[in-house]
């Protein structure tokens, strides 16, 4: 069997071969704490590997960026007018838009969380690679929170990446609030987030990276090359399948401003989603709003001024019916049961790093005691969630 991808003509066969046995061979000893003892593992190597890497899917993302599909942001606010203009599996101002063909299936990850042992089993789970190899439409959707926590970040990372450069037409990154961070001067690092002072440096990726460096000084180069990398990530999807259309993002909503009885008149054009220049009454960005805005449970504060916020029913109704859509995916919250669903089913949260059904340990994730679960859009637009004891479907 002889398959040839989409874009690049190489064979699918040999690339992923090639793919695992990189892994066993470049990430088998790289673990978060384990990098002063480490002393198997060639450090200049495994860098100028994930430089190499990062090249590669920057460009894709790159070439992904359509001036049709930036028109089409740029010209409406409905998603449905949108998808008409734009082209497929391409994006414009880091909006991916995604028309499914009538059997086409899209599976959504959650938050991973330098946990490559989940995501290991998520392409087994979801029999991603087996459906491109015979030629069967499948994409991965991802949401974004890919570092930070879990006991391997440059492992997760090199497996992502290296997933994205064998399948690039069916494999889409979106960014996560923890995928982020700009480097204020020699090793120091302002992160999206605040880090606990009793957490440990090694716990959360960029203060990892510079702790790595000052025991492996050729490592120097991988830091302001992963943060200028998830600068190029997607920042959202919106997903047609049936009749139904699906966004996918990390987070939630803008910040909701109640005027003349809605929410969001403000917005203008689909585009201003993902303006890093748009910012509101509080100071924070689109972006940072939709990356770290979450569903209210009904008790407690809305937290209306914060970077971190909730959204009520109400508030994201008139969201979706102000751009066009019948549904959420979105990370950024764990759950014991790895997934969540709110609102009557309109929004569903999912958690991918954790324990497993068929593993029965999991020393990669730090959340353990979370059921890790993922998305799959059904050709009719419903959703599943995976693994399941007996069908869970909306």
């Amino acid at each position: 069997m002889e398959k040839k991808h989409d874009r690049g003509g190489t064979d699918l066969t040999e690339q992923v071969a090639a793919w695992f046995e990189s892994f066993e061979k470049r990430f088998f000893n790289e673990l978060k704490h384990n990098f002063m003892e480490d002393q198997q593992l060639d450090w200049q190597q495994l860098t100028h590997w994930h430089l190499e890497l990062i090249a590669k899917v920057t460009a894709l993302h790159a070439a992904e960026e359509n001036e049709g599909n930036q028109q089409a942001t740029d010209a409406v606010l409905s998603v449905e007018e949108a998808l008409k203009m734009s082209a497929d599996g391409l994006r414009g101002h880091r909006i991916y838009t995604l028309k499914n063909a009538e059997n086409m299936v899209c599976d959504c990850i959650g938050d991973l969380h330098s946990d490559p042992e989940s995501l290991m089993q998520l392409l087994k789970e979801t029999g991603f690679i087996q459906s491109c190899l015979a030629g069967a439409p499948h994409r991965l959707v991802f949401m974004g929170d890919y570092v930070d926590r879990g006991k391997a970040h440059l492992a997760l990372l090199g497996r992502l990446l290296t997933l994205k450069i064998a399948f690039p037409d069916r494999v889409f990154l979106l960014r996560g609030n923890h995928d982020g961070g700009i480097i204020e001067g020699p090793d120091q690092v302002k992160l999206p987030y605040r880090k606990p002072d009793d957490e440990p440096d090694e716990d959360y990726f960029p203060t990892y990276l510079i702790k790595l460096n000052k025991h492996h000084p050729e490592t120097e180069p991988l830091l302001k090359a992963y943060l200028d990398f998830f600068n190029t990530l997607g920042q959202l999807a919106f997903i047609q399948t049936g009749e139904k259309i699906t966004l996918a993002v990390h987070g939630g909503v803008p910040r909701p401003v109640l005027q003349d009885g809605h929410y969001f008149s403000y917005l203008k054009h689909l585009s201003e989603l993902s303006d890093v220049n748009f910012i509101d009454a509080h100071g924070r960005t689109m972006v940072q709003n939709i990356m770290w805005s979450d569903p209210y449970k009904g008790s407690g504060e809305l937290r209306e001024g914060m970077g971190r916020y909730y959204f009520t029913e109400a508030q994201y109704d008139d969201f979706a019916s102000t751009i066009g859509i019948d549904q959420m995916l979105r990370g950024h919250q764990y759950m014991d049961e790895g997934f969540e669903c709110h609102f009557d089913g309109k929004v569903h949260t999912i958690f991918s790093s954790g324990t497993w059904p068929r593993l029965i340990l999991n020393p990669m994730t730090a959340y353990p005691q979370v059921a890790a679960k993922w998305a799959r859009i059904l050709p009719s637009g419903g959703i599943e969630i995976h693994p399941k004891k007996t069908d869970i479907s909306y």
